[in-house]
This record gives C-alpha cells, sequence and structure tokens, in this order.
C-alpha cells in the first residue's frame, strides 16, 4: 500500500499509541502493579505472611488492590525499618500504625480498626495503671519506636528509655515476643501493647499460666499508611477510602472480622 491510504494509517496508528500512552500518564488512573506492605508481627492486625489467617489488615488489602488489578506483597520487617523504608519510598505502605507514630505518611480518611492499650504482668501480681505515677519501682517493657498514647505514657518513655531500671527496648520482628518472654522471667515487671494484640500473643507463646493482660484507656484508630514518596500514595489512600467502605456494605468486612473474633471498629 502507498501514498494517501498508507499515509492515513500510520496517522490513525499513532494517534492510537497517543491516546494509549495519554490514558496511561493520565493522573487518577490506577496501574497494575505490586503494593510492598511491611510490619513487624501484629496479630490479630497483621500476622505471618504465609499463616491461613494472615491478618484481618492483610485480607482486606488484598481485596480491596486485587479490584484494581493490583498485587499486595506482604513481608514482615521490624518496625523502625518499617517506618524508614516507608519514609525513603523502599516501600508503598505499613499497617497498624498510629498518626503519632509517623505523621509524614500519608493516611486514608478511614481507619483501619481501633487498639487500645493493655499491660501484661505475671500471675498473682496485683497492678493498675493511673497515670506515669503507676510506673514507679517497675521496669515496664516496650518496643523501639512505638507510640503509645503520644501523651504522658509516650513522655515518660522517652524521658527514660536510657534508663534500663525504669525502661526496656525490644526491637525486631519478634520484638513482643522478646518482652513477653522477659517478663516471664523476671527482667521487666510490665509490658505493654495493643490490648488483643496482646491476649492473642501470650496464648500462641504458651505463657497464659504465667502472665496476665487486661485492657487499659480509650482505643485510637490505626490505619494503612503510604509512603510520601509513592507518586500514587494519595491515589492509593483514596482506592483504600473507597474499597474499606464496599466491604462495609455487602458484609465481606464483617466476615473477615467475624474469623479473627473481631468486629467492626466503626
Amino acid at each position: 500500500m502507498t501514498g494517501r491510504s498508507f499515509m492515513l494509517r500510520r496517522v490513525q496508528g499513532f494517534i492510537v499509541l497517543l491516546l494509549v500512552v495519554g490514558l496511561w500518564l493520565a493522573p487518577g488512573v490506577t496501574q497494575a502493579g505490586v503494593v510492598t506492605v511491611r510490619a513487624d508481627e501484629w496479630c490479630p492486625y497483621n500476622c505471618a505472611p504465609d499463616a491461613a489467617k494472615p491478618g484481618y489488615m492483610i485480607e482486606v488489602l488484598k481485596l480491596i488492590f486485587a479490584k484494581a488489578g493490583h498485587t499486595v506483597d506482604y513481608q514482615q520487617m521490624n518496625w523502625a525499618r518499617s517506618i524508614e523504608e516507608a519514609r525513603i519510598g523502599k516501600i508503598t505502605a505499613i499497617v497498624g500504625a498510629v498518626v503519632s507514630d509517623a505523621e509524614d505518611l500519608v493516611y486514608p480518611k478511614n481507619a483501619f480498626g481501633m487498639s487500645a492499650n493493655g499491660f501484661c504482668l505475671r500471675q498473682g501480681e496485683k497492678w493498675s495503671y493511673r497515670g506515669v505515677k503507676s510506673f514507679d519501682g517497675k521496669v515496664l517493657g516496650v518496643i523501639r519506636d512505638y507510640s503509645y498514647d503520644d501523651e504522658e505514657i509516650d513522655g515518660y518513655i522517652e524521658a527514660n528509655k536510657k534508663n534500663d531500671k525504669k525502661i526496656q527496648i525490644s526491637s525486631g520482628e519478634n520484638a513482643l515476643e522478646l518482652s513477653l518472654r522477659k517478663l516471664a522471667k523476671g527482667r521487666v515487671d510490665l509490658v505493654i501493647d495493643d490490648s488483643a494484640v496482646l491476649q492473642g500473643t501470650v496464648q500462641d507463646l504458651g505463657l497464659a499460666g504465667e502472665l496476665s493482660c487486661a485492657a487499659s484507656g480509650e482505643p485510637d484508630p490505626v490505619y494503612v499508611a503510604f509512603s510520601p514518596k509513592d507518586p500514587k500514595a494519595k491515589e492509593y489512600a483514596a482506592l483504600f477510602d473507597k474499597g474499606i467502605e464496599e466491604l462495609r456494605r455487602d458484609g465481606t468486612l464483617k466476615k473477615i472480622l467475624a474469623g479473627y473474633g473481631l468486629h467492626d471498629w466503626k
């Protein structure tokens, strides 16, 4: 084919190519890809990646992002490193974050659950939290870079973090397990974390006969938080907001939460 017909076909083909590229680059058009999610184990929010129940947050994220053609790659990583890698753009998101953990990340409008502090102590011992004065004479086990209330508890930890007679900090992917084993062995007197996480972890470690845990204080919202370095962070946050409401309306969220013995927080 020669002449005008050939040129017309070439022009038409070029226009189609421009349209495809334009759609690919257009703002608001979500392209399929891998969403990398990291956090230390915080079951039932996020559990072992290869478990039959990897955590309700992971199940929900996989459903939401699969509908947009994305794959969620969830792996465990210690909390401090997870936050840092999200900050610099090496990963897409972290789960189970309160805003005070990392205020510079990108948060959806919708929370992903509610978290209430709890404390564990050795069986037979009596203690209750009545403000940071309650910590007098006690060694408190905490996890590096966790935020517990963004108020007096966090302030107490920050002020005493170099005094191992008051604060002992655990880190790594199994930081809570380390803290609870320290408690069982008498190396710390109290361990603080999310109440549901404490109860589940104590059971999983076979320490229910040695440790006693109870909730304390008002719950705070927890979120999935996206890397500010990811150009699609706001788009992902909006996708989550839309997806969580859809799953709430059609009953899927309720069903997933029930599998972990939980109820909708909203």
